[in-house]
């Protein structure tokens, strides 16, 4: 079960952000193995609208009762507006569990803001008043 996410509550875009999460084993058996944990980007928190970010590998399995907890750089997406971090563990459902409902959750929103562009401006040009057609010219 993943019990906490958390992120920035603002960011540019393209930024690279930490984003953290803990899961839980809350079943009564230890996990051997490994798993994958996906972490994802939703506008709105709209889980059906979510952008893949980046997976990482569990290894090395999960007492029962005990949590682990995990943060990472995620390089955010070129876009702009509010959205919610998901982190989904077992992603490949590669542990057998009793309920496979609790594998999904999310952090507080993040506002995400598009960063300055350069935006490059002809300010003077140079070029002969007359041009024949077919030749070439230098414009300074």
């Amino acid at each position: 079960e993943v019990t906490f996410v958390d992120g920035p509550d603002q960011a540019l875009d393209s930024q690279t952000v930490e984003v953290a999460w803990t899961v839980r084993n809350n079943g009564p058996d230890d996990i051997a193995g490994s798993w994958l944990d996906r972490v994802f980007i939703a506008p709105n928190g709209n889980f059906n609208q979510a952008i893949f970010l980046k997976e990482f590998q569990r290894t090395g399995g999960l007492e029962a009762g005990k949590t682990y907890s995990r943060t990472e750089l995620i390089a955010l997406p070129r876009t702009q507006g509010t959205f919610q971090f998901f982190v989904q563990t077992d992603r490949a459902n590669q542990v057998t569990e009793n309920n496979e409902n609790n594998n999904l959750f999310f952090s507080d929103p993040l506002t995400l803001s598009l960063k300055p562009r350069p935006d490059p401006q002809v300010t003077f040009g140079e070029a002969p008043e007359v041009v024949t057609a077919g030749t070439s010219i230098d414009v300074h």
